[in-house]
């Protein structure tokens, strides 16, 4: 293992999906990155999840694109 982002990835147990409304991540830190998490979700796609500081209160408009989406200000647990 080289330590990289797939082996992370590789690592990680699938999560059922419990209601398909509320997405469901299974998530491990990214190594040496604090705030960095590499997760999956019940169809087994990637995710990074970043914990930004960012409280500027400018609202952030989704990226939507063919195989990309990025979302801001998503409260996980």
């Amino acid at each position: 293992m080289g330590g990289g982002l797939e082996d992370v990835f590789e690592g990680i147990p699938s999560s059922p999906a419990a209601d398909p409304e509320r997405p469901v991540y299974a998530v491990m830190p990214v190594p040496g990155r604090e705030s960095y998490f590499v997760g999956r979700d019940s169809d087994a796609r990637a995710c990074l999840l970043v914990a930004t500081g960012d409280r500027t209160g400018r609202i952030h408009a989704p990226i939507r694109l063919e195989s990309l989406d990025v979302q801001f200000d998503l409260r996980c647990a």
